[in-house]
């Protein structure tokens, strides 16, 4: 089994060609946000919500992907659909991609790890915070670099 982020697999999802090809029965599970996650909640961090750019994915159907493959694929928007849509997977026998609907606005603790290692150790930005004029901006995950202007 693998679980995955919808923009990691939208960059992998030939793979399940290559699965279907050689009867290779994986499970894929895609933790479905919408977005662009790491970078998307880096960038809120960064620089408050409302001020995010290139991360929103929609919602993509990659179990129908999937099955235009060959694979099994399901799509799940509760939770309690989940065990189900597993158990389902699994006995197919065939690779397989289960689509999960996740909450877009949780933040992945890696990603608070990351910016905390790259911000100094600095709270995330709050909208109320008046901007300083400076001539450096915080980059998610590559910190302070200097603007050319």
């Amino acid at each position: 089994m693998c679980v995955i982020g919808d923009g990691s697999v939208g960059l992998n999802f030939a793979e399940f060609d290559t699965a279907v090809r050689h009867n290779l029965p994986v499970t894929v599970v895609v933790n479905n946000d919408m977005q662009w996650g790491m970078s998307k909640h880096g960038q809120v961090l960064a620089w408050g919500a409302g001020n995010t750019i290139g991360t929103e994915l929609g919602i993509v159907h990659y179990e129908r992907a999937a099955q235009g493959l060959g694979a099994h694929g399901e799509f799940v928007d509760q939770a309690s659909g989940i065990a189900p849509a597993l158990a389902r997977a699994l006995k197919s026998g065939r690779p397989a991609c289960i689509n999960v609907m996740t909450d877009p606005d949780i933040i992945e603790p890696g990603t608070l790890a990351m910016y905390s290692a790259f911000s100094g150790g600095k709270a995330p930005k709050s909208t109320d915070q008046p901007e300083a004029k400076s001539d450096e901006t915080m980059l998610p995950y590559y910190g302070k670099r200097k603007i050319d202007r």
